[in-house]
């Protein structure tokens, strides 16, 4: 750098995406890392890194900050302090085509009758396109139709107002363009790309997106509509008090690291990039928008941005910025689902913004204090209750111990020696399965024991007892987890024994190219899951319903092409389909070696006695299989009580929560919220889970399995 001649930048790579970038900070930030010194953070962290203590207030006079666009500068500041200044700006935007709309819609009722219209008369597919996948371009979406109506998420003194009216209103606004097909019903599952694509292919008038697009939809070589594109915020709704255009706020912020060694070269650092000609450049190169204001006056950006610089200024002027606190991730992701459950017809929008705005009263109160449950919780959850357990277990396992079996006497013959040989045999496994396992375990229930939140340190680590338990059981929608992996477990183990069976057997007689056919059918479950998954969530996520849309309206069984993913049951359609695809062949596998064990003279004898196919089948091959069978549905069952990655590719546990498992929603709080008591809490009630029901199905249905010859 020319200007600071001794200063060397080294720039240190981070994953491209957002949330993989915040735990990667969060990691280092947590364990006192002195780099980076100056961090690219995304617009909704700074109040998280503020109140954490991982940045450093930045010493901006306030003669420099009037330069800046306010949202950002809102953004950026946690307790009255500024702890980051913007880099570029995101906004969202409204791109219109101007062939089919020749001025810019004055209100959403405009937009609207304009959208369809087109519909109408062209014959479009689709009016308006938004993001209404469950992510937070979800939010972003609803940020801006609040904005429409005059609502807020939280105001001005961080109270939640999402339930107020005006949220009630737009949620509805949003709920009836999907009803009445302005917007597809496959916007529920889609995220910026689809939206842009179907816009670009000349399929919808209006989509909401970021600036990234102008390029694409400009390209005359992939775009139908290049040359014809205009934007602009999304309109106020007519006649709302206090309605106004809107766009939700996005970009990069810069801050330094709190334990930097180097904080004043940071901050030279961040004046050198911040400084008007090298924002220029970079709007120039990569076509990202400067935070500053006077950049938008004369010609300095004229030809580099999407409309006149005066226009894309007043759309920045309408810029929204999301909640400014720092668990906003975690309002986030309930808020998420809370739209998602009205948008998919789970809940009414009234509903659904209430259950919304009590989870973020409740979560609102976890900044700088302990969470109010713990106090009400009282001695009793978080010592009387742990003792207790303690106890009873101590009891159950001398009662086991008293009750074991007796030792067989060729072993208590045993000399010393032979003894000692026994146990340094197996001491190596033993110390393997007890670092390997006892450990792990051992840590994970010392971890439920505790409030322990990644990204509020200053909260610390206290001990809280069974609280995280007696939270995680006061969930609904943790009991709705369990009981969609109970329902995936019942269903998918079901059809998985029973087609499993008629494929061994059938693979179990001789005939001509078995031996190929046994290898074939191995196929499936030889593939990753993620594999299969995807290929799944392709047949039944295209337009139209996919092929499996085709399929059910060739046979009838439908007259409207489905939206599989979108809709609460059909989701689980693909999910045990796939499943059940891929995991049949290792249930055959097991029952094909079960068959393979029995003494083909015993269905000679039955049918010297006359004994028919189907007699054969009740009176000897189900009994003698039973020990395979009792393998196969224990390993099956505690298997579908594990599911993740199928559900996490194929439909991420939606629409809303309707298809989400307990493994999903333990790893949505352990590494997305970074909520590592409660994270730890549900591990350990897993497997309980798990451990009860293996021991269950030993009991009632393998008593036998390990006995000796009578």
């Amino acid at each position: 750098m020319a200007t600071h001649p001794g200063v060397e930048v080294t720039l240190r790579p981070t994953p491209d995406a957002a949330d993989q970038r915040h735990q990667l900070l969060v990691t280092w930030l947590n364990a006192g890392a002195r780099e980076p010194d100056v961090m690219q953070l995304d617009v909704v962290w700074t109040p998280e890194f503020a109140s954490a203590g991982w940045i450093r207030p930045l010493p901006v006079s306030k003669g420099e900050e009037k330069d800046f666009f306010a949202a950002p500068l809102k953004a950026d500041r946690y307790n009255g302090r500024l702890y980051a200044l913007p880099w570029f700006i995101d906004v969202g935007m409204l791109y219109y085509r101007t062939d089919l709309s020749p001025r810019a819609p004055a209100d959403l009722d405009a937009m609207e009758r304009t959208a369809g219209e087109a519909m109408k008369e062209r014959g479009l597919p689709y009016g308006v396109v938004w993001q209404g996948a469950r992510y937070e371009g979800l939010v972003t979406t609803f940020l801006e139709y609040l904005g429409a109506y005059g609502g807020t998420v939280l105001d001005d003194e961080q109270r939640v107002m999402v339930d107020s009216p005006e949220a009630v209103r737009a949620l509805t606004r949003m709920r009836d363009e999907l009803s009445s097909g302005v917007v597809p019903r496959e916007a529920l599952l889609w995220q910026e790309e689809q939206a842009r694509f179907a816009f670009q292919n000349g399929q919808a008038v209006f989509i909401r997106n970021w600036p990234y697009a102008w390029r694409e939809l400009n390209a005359p070589e992939q775009s139908k509509v290049s040359g014809r594109v205009a934007v602009m915020s999304l309109p106020a709704a007519k006649g709302a008090a206090g309605g106004h255009p809107t766009s939700a706020l996005g970009g990069a912020q810069l801050a330094i690291n709190a334990n930097s060694a180097h904080p004043k070269e940071a901050w030279e650092l961040i004046q050198f990039l911040l400084a008007p000609e090298q924002l220029l450049e970079r709007a120039k190169e990569v076509g990202e928008y400067p935070p500053r204001r006077s950049l938008y006056e004369g010609a300095q950006l004229g030809g580099v941005l999407p409309a006149s610089p005066a226009k894309v200024k007043q759309i920045l002027e309408h810029a929204v910025p999301r909640p400014v606190t720092p668990v906003y991730a975690q309002l986030s992701r309930g808020l998420q689902v809370h739209l998602h459950r009205a948008l998919s017809g789970q809940q009414a929008p009234e509903a659904a913004l209430r259950a919304a705005a009590d989870e973020m009263r409740a979560l609102l109160a976890t900044t700088g204090a302990a969470r109010p449950s713990f106090p009400r919780a009282g001695v009793f959850v978080k010592w009387v209750l742990p003792l207790g357990l303690c106890g009873a277990l101590l009891l159950a396992a001398v009662v086991l111990w008293r009750r074991r079996p007796a030792v067989d006497a060729d072993l208590l013959g045993a000399t010393l020696e032979e003894r000692r040989l026994a146990r340094s045999l197996v001491a190596p496994a033993l110390a393997l399965v007890a670092v390997m396992a006892l450990f792990p375990l051992i840590y994970t229930l010392w971890e439920s024991l505790h409030e322990h939140d990644l990204r509020l340190p200053q909260l610390g680590r206290p001990f809280v007892g069974l609280a995280n338990y007696v939270e995680a059981l006061r969930s609904t929608r943790i009991w709705a987890a369990l009981g969609h992996t109970a329902l995936f477990a019942a269903v998918s183990v079901t059809l998985e024994l029973a087609l499993g069976l008629v494929l061994a057997l059938a693979l179990h007689r001789a005939w001509r190219g078995r031996g190929l056919m046994r290898a074939a059918v191995l196929a499936p479950w030889a593939l990753p899951t993620v594999v299969a998954a995807l290929v799944w969530r392709f047949l039944f996520e295209q337009p139209g319903g996919g092929l499996a849309g085709l399929v059910v309206q060739g046979l009838g069984l439908m007259s409207h092409p489905p939206v599989w993913l979108a809709d609460p049951a059909g989701a689980w359609v693909p999910l045990i389909l796939a499943d059940v695809w891929k995991t049949t062949p290792f249930v055959a596998l097991l029952l094909l070696a079960g068959l393979q064990n029995i003494d083909p003279a015993v269905y000679d004898a039955a049918r010297i006695d006359g004994a028919s196919r189907w007699q054969e089948l009740w009176r000897i091959t189900l009994p003698l299989l039973r020990p395979a069978l009792v393998v196969a549905l224990i390993f099956r069952t505690l298997d579908a009580l594990r599911l993740f990655d199928l559900v996490y590719v194929l439909t991420g546990g939606g629409p809303g929560t309707a298809t989400e498992p307990i493994a999903l929603n333990t790893f949505d709080t352990l590494l997305a919220d970074m909520r590592f008591g409660d994270g730890s809490a549900l591990s350990v009630l897993v497997f309980l889970l798990t451990f009860g029901l293996a021991l269950v199905y030993l009991r009632v249905l393998g008593a036998d399995l390990t006995r000796g010859p009578r």
